[in-house]
């Protein structure tokens, strides 16, 4: 009896150092068309595969490097339950990624649905509203600091500031200053939440 399965990973790798670049990935995240050669490809290898995964046989993965510390202002957010890419990874080699804030309650940076997954390093996220919603999906964070998101009490859901977590979360060296909501300005969680060295900041 085969004791294994057979799982593809398709992974795509973009080099951010410019607000242009950062944009273009962006763009990319959403877009299936660089994909189409490689999925001509795994269409005939599939069937050909021994013991092929009944669920999830193929896992996508957009994996963001930024090439040197910066600053960002971009409100639109990486949704990967509307993207073909259900695995993202970001290394932020310290930079900064601010909304403008326009008290609307929708300014987010990351959104999460079930079967998807991300990874994040060495970025801050500043001026969002709820910076990352976890609704089901599962998410890491190491050395990823919060700064300043807000919820404006606009609409009914009053809860998660800097995060709003469902779903898997693990925060390794991350802090956390200035979040404001009702409800879990930093943190609302309910979900499963690890946590080494979480710093908690009110100025």
């Amino acid at each position: 009896m085969l004791s294994y399965e057979t799982r593809f990973t398709i992974t795509k790798t973009l080099y951010v150092s410019s607000t242009q670049d950062y944009v273009l990935a962006l763009a990319n995240f959403y877009s299936i068309t660089p994909l189409v050669p490689v999925l001509r490809i795994l269409n005939w290898d599939i069937p050909h595969a021994n013991n092929i995964a009944k669920n999830n046989s193929i896992t996508y993965l957009m994996d963001v490097e930024f090439t040197k510390r910066m600053t960002i202002c971009c409100d639109a957010a990486w949704n990967l339950e509307s993207s073909i890419y259900n695995v993202l990874y970001i290394n932020g080699a310290g930079s900064t990624i601010e909304a403008s804030f326009k008290s609307r309650d929708e300014d987010k940076w990351i959104v999460l649905s079930n079967d998807t997954a991300l990874a994040a390093r060495n970025i801050t996220l500043k001026g969002f509203n709820t910076a990352i919603e976890n609704m089901g999906g599962e998410c890491m964070l190491l050395f990823v600091n919060f700064d300043k998101n807000k919820m404006d009490y606009l609409v009914e859901r009053d809860w998660g500031a800097a995060i709003l977590n469902t779903g898997l979360l693990t925060c390794i060296n991350c802090s956390f200053t200035n979040n404001f909501a009702k409800n879990g300005g930093a943190i609302f969680n309910q979900g499963m939440l690890t946590n080494s060295k979480l710093y908690l900041f009110r100025q």
